[in-house]
């Protein structure tokens, strides 16, 4: 009797830091097994996401930070730009508005849905939260003559937490070039106390006063409810209003509707259902969530570097199980070049005793210095970010 093996299914959601790193390393451990794997992107693209902040001062191009997901495309891989509608567990069925995908596997790293829409008065303000609107943004910072430079979110939950104040430095330094920042006040306004509170006194304190120095100001304990775009007034949580020239928000993040209404994915938090040992789903043991879709979850920030690791731990252990690879316990640590103009902030964090104990406020972060290596640093990580998906193409 002839038997068929059919090979093994695996879909991804999401072609990003997470998406994009879990398709590279299930290519290079399953490279001699029965696989297909096919990974769905609503962008089609692969963007390095920190480089948004430098796409906005006109100091990178979009070709240089993205690519195509089609390039992805071989024998084994099947890149499909769409956007998924729902995922039914119990049949392993991912549906997209093009079609329907089975699965043995799943991973999903989608990334939040971002909703300008629900913040009234959008539109007066800009976002270097996606490629567009940085593009957008960089228009009209290289117009910019001069007034009150304001710099907030509009949730809790945002990709890249230090961007306010990294755009906030960056502006500062870009401003001093072209000879006006003595024309340009600087606010951030963030629901922390104080800046970077998230990561502790360790980055708190350095940023506080690198802020200070740099005559940068601070609006602490508040976020942006809505905006009076014909005023150029953005209204603060509190009912309080702040005026702008020019306005930098981010607009609300929120999950994606094929996790948020699907009980079988969805946490009580109202983000992905996750854990942190293989981030497989309480339910479903051959679905995975990984990156800033299980941030809220696991109460961490949503950021690249963390999505990475958490998809070595995730490709593990489906190679464990396909092929007997060994299985990569999650590294709780994340690193983080923060730019500040000439110079970079090369910050690390120890995440463990956040994550696994209630009671621990902040993750151990602290600055191992600020320096022009670690700026150039951040360029040389963004190369490797994009060849360690697309190798030369």
């Amino acid at each position: 009797m002839i038997m068929n093996h059919m090979p093994k299914k695996i879909v991804i959601i999401g072609a990003g830091a997470g998406g994009g790193i879990s398709l590279s390393q299930l290519r290079r451990a399953l490279s001699n097994e029965d696989v297909e794997i096919t990974i769905i992107d609503q962008t089609g693209r692969t963007d390095f996401q920190p480089s948004y902040v430098f796409l906005a001062l006109g100091e990178k191009k979009p070709e240089e930070i993205s690519r195509d997901i089609s390039q992805l495309n071989d024998s084994r891989v099947r890149a499909v730009k769409d956007t998924v509608i729902s995922v039914d567990a119990a049949n392993r069925v991912v549906k997209t508005s093009g079609g329907s995908y089975q699965y043995d596997y799943l991973i999903m790293s989608p990334g939040p849905s971002i909703d300008p829409s629900s913040l009234k008065g959008h539109e007066a303000t800009h976002s270097v939260w996606t490629m567009e609107d940085s593009l957008r943004l960089r228009d009209a910072v290289k117009n910019f003559k001069g007034g009150n430079v304001l710099i907030s979110v509009s949730t809790q939950w945002y990709k890249c937490p230090p961007v306010p104040w990294e755009m906030a430095l960056l502006l500062d330094d870009y401003f001093r070039r072209k000879n006006i920042r003595d024309k340009v006040k600087i606010t951030v306004a963030h629901p922390v106390s104080r800046p970077m509170e998230m990561y502790g006194p360790g980055l708190s304190e350095p940023f506080s006063k690198m802020l200070d120095d740099r005559n940068i100001e601070g609006i602490y304990g508040r976020r942006v409810s809505s905006v009076d775009a014909e005023k150029k007034r953005a209204i603060m949580d509190n009912g309080e209003t702040v005026g702008f020239d020019l306005s930098i928000v981010a607009p609300p993040h929120l999950p994606p509707d094929f996790i948020k209404n699907n009980d079988d994915l969805r946490s009580p938090r109202g983000w992905a259902a996750t854990n942190i040992r293989d981030f497989r789903n309480p339910k479903y043991e051959d679905v995975f969530a990984i990156g800033d879709v299980i941030a809220p979850t696991i109460q961490i920030g949503m950021a690249g570097v963390l999505a990475h690791f958490q998809a070595d731990t995730v490709s593990s252990a489906i190679a464990e199980e396909i092929a007997g690879y060994p299985f990569m316990e999650y590294n709780k640590v994340a690193v983080c070049i923060i730019a500040t103009g000439g110079s970079g902030v090369f910050s690390y964090c120890d995440l463990a005793g956040k994550l696994t104990d209630p009671k621990v406020k902040f993750p151990e972060c602290r600055m191992i210095g600020n320096d022009p290596l670690f700026r150039f640093a951040h360029d040389l990580y963004e190369v490797n970010f994009l060849s360690s998906i697309y190798g030369s193409r």
